[in-house]
C-alpha cells in the first residue's frame, strides 16, 4: 500500500516537473519585435493583465544573429490613454537568468495603455520601441465581503473549539459520576 502511494506521488510530482516550462514562469510572450540592432521580446505575467502590478520579463537579442544581448540598460515607460507617461521603471537581470530583464509596473486604472521600451549597450547603441497593452479591470472589486468571510470562518474554529471542549467536560463528569470501574 505505501509503495503504491510512493509511485503515485512520484509520478505525480515527475509530471509536474517535466510539464512546466521556462516560458511559463517567465510568463506569456506579447511581442517579439526588431528595434534598430535588437530583436526584442516581452513576456508578462499575469497573462490577461489587470488593474494591480504587472511583471514584465524582456529578453534582447542581436537581430543580426539572434544571440542574447547582455549589459544592456532597459527602460520601460508605461503611457495612459491621453499619451502621458505615467509609470517608468528600470529593467534589471540577475547573475543566474541573465536572459531576462525583469520589472514589475503597478497599473492602477484599466484602459489601453502603450508601453515603451528603450534599450541601450554600447556596442549596439540605443533603439525604442513602443506597443499596446490592454490593462482590464480588477476581477474582484475592493470590499467588505472577504471581511465578512473571515468573520464567519473564525466563528465557525471558535465555535467548534468551545463544542469540543465543553463536550470533553460532559464527558469527563459523566465517568465521574458513574464511578471507579
Amino acid at each position: 500500500m505505501n509503495k503504491t502511494i510512493f509511485a503515485i506521488a512520484a509520478s505525480f510530482l515527475l509530471y509536474v516537473l517535466l510539464s512546466s516550462s521556462t516560458v511559463e514562469a517567465h510568463g506569456q510572450e506579447v511581442l517579439r519585435e526588431r528595434a534598430g540592432p535588437y530583436e526584442v521580446v516581452v513576456a508578462i505575467l499575469p497573462e490577461r493583465p489587470a488593474i494591480g502590478t504587472v511583471h514584465f520579463s524582456i529578453t534582447p537579442l542581436d537581430a543580426s544573429s539572434g544571440q542574447l544581448v547582455t549589459q544592456v540598460k532597459i527602460w520601460l515607460t508605461a503611457h495612459d490613454e491621453k499619451g502621458e507617461p505615467v509609470y517608468a521603471a528600470r529593467a534589471v537581470s540577475l547573475p543566474n537568468t541573465p536572459r531576462y530583464y525583469d520589472t514589475n509596473v503597478k497599473f492602477e486604472e484599466a484602459g489601453t495603455w502603450t508601453i515603451e521600451l528603450t534599450l541601450e549597450q554600447e556596442s549596439l547603441g540605443e533603439a525604442t520601441l513602443s506597443f499596446p497593452l490592454e490593462i482590464e479591470p480588477a476581477a474582484i472589486g475592493a470590499g467588505a465581503g472577504g471581511g465578512f468571510v473571515f468573520l464567519g470562518v473564525f466563528a465557525v474554529l471558535i465555535g467548534g473549539a468551545v463544542y469540543l471542549w465543553m463536550s470533553a467536560r460532559r464527558a469527563a463528569r459523566a465517568r465521574e459520576e458513574r464511578g471507579p470501574i
